[in-house]
């Protein structure tokens, strides 16, 4: 627009200044689209733009795997069978009938194999946080501060 401005008090004045105006802002964006492609590969060949492909960090199936049986060396050997077994898919019942355990001791124990874990550094950030245990006084119960 400034062009626009600075052509109109002169002597080369558009003789449509409207589609002049309409010229010069296709031209613009135009031209900004060519830049755009352009910079993309020259960023690239630069190394000042990461595809977000190299920012992955999920681990891979085997790694997860190698992670796993490393949280799992912690516990015991009830526990990592119990677990093991949840993950793929049985039933409290039927991991019971298949180690010679009631249901209960089942789940005892992957209660104690999930509480164990939770320990972990690992796991610990990832574990859903408890609100604070506060002592709430029971009602009808007076306080040091009211009646004197």
């Amino acid at each position: 627009m400034a062009d626009f401005a600075a052509r109109f008090k002169t002597a080369n004045a558009p003789a449509h200044p409207a589609a002049y105006v309409q010229r010069a802002a296709i031209n613009y964006f135009i031209k900004e689209r060519q830049r755009e492609r352009e910079r993309l590969p020259r960023d690239l060949r630069g190394g000042h733009l990461v595809i977000a492909a190299y920012l992955d960090d999920r681990l891979t199936a085997g790694e997860e795997e190698q992670y796993i049986e490393a949280l799992l060396a912690g516990l015991t050997q009830a526990q990592r069978e119990v677990i093991r077994l949840v993950m793929d898919g049985w039933s409290a019942r039927e991991i019971g009938d298949k180690l010679g355990k009631s249901a209960e001791n089942v789940r005892q124990h992957l209660k104690n194999g999930r509480d164990l874990l939770k320990l972990h550094p690992g796991i610990a950030s990832l574990a859903p946080r408890k609100p604070q245990d506060r002592v709430v006084p029971a009602r009808g119960t007076t306080s040091d501060f009211g009646n004197a």
